[in-house]
């Protein structure tokens, strides 16, 4: 670390508390100072918990996966959802794969996402 930043300070000991404090200098092509960054980094033991509201064992689109098993459909077109059909398609397949449904095939026609049982 301090080969390539020569105003860093260098703690040897991995376990070490101490704050390390560096001030780079970002140069442009022209060798003219565009900014000049401060930051420190610290040693931690862990990263802390997100925040947020807890995950459960369902998933968002596993319903629409339950929903099409549980009819007596074997071809549905899947609408309402305000996602892009390719971006829904995705995320169906991923459901289906994370769940190893391999008897349900997700497709996209003109812009319209289909689940179809295989």
């Amino acid at each position: 670390m301090s080969d390539t930043h020569p105003r860093a300070q260098h703690h040897p000991s991995p376990c070490s508390t101490a704050i390390i404090g560096v001030n780079v200098l970002h140069q442009s092509n022209h060798n003219q100072a565009v900014s000049d960054i401060s930051f420190k980094i610290q040693p931690v033991d862990k990263k802390p918990r997100k925040k947020g509201p807890q995950r459960g064992a369902r998933f968002k689109y596993d319903p629409i996966i339950e929903a099409f098993l549980e009819s007596e459909h074997s071809l549905v077109r899947v609408e309402g959802t305000g996602r892009e059909a390719y971006y829904l398609y995705t995320q169906l397949r991923r459901a289906l794969e994370r769940r190893d449904i391999n008897d349900v095939a997700v497709s996209v026609r003109n812009k319209e996402v289909y689940l179809e049982k295989t």
